[in-house]
């Protein structure tokens, strides 16, 4: 407890974002918050696990948000005559 009040390990939250060729399709695709981090001989590396855990979340956000993106153009070319 004393090492977490003095700041050398902290709760964070993990947030995945997903571009695709400088565009932005999900900002904010997936995340977990509480995860402790910086903890003392923990080296991180189980921050990288929780983001390879929330990937498949990521992809389905995105997907879908790729799928409403690909419907609104449609009806905007069909709407504007493009």
């Amino acid at each position: 407890m004393e090492a977490w009040r003095k700041g050398d390990w902290f709760y964070c939250g993990i947030v995945l974002s997903v571009s695709f060729e400088g565009i932005e399709l999900a900002r904010h695709a997936a995340s977990l918050w509480g995860v402790e981090a910086n903890y003392p001989g923990s080296g991180n590396a189980y921050l990288t696990e929780v983001a390879d855990g929330l990937l498949s979340e990521a992809l389905k956000t995105t997907c879908e948000a790729a799928e409403r993106l690909c419907v609104a153009y449609h009806q905007a070319r069909t709407a504007f005559r493009i």
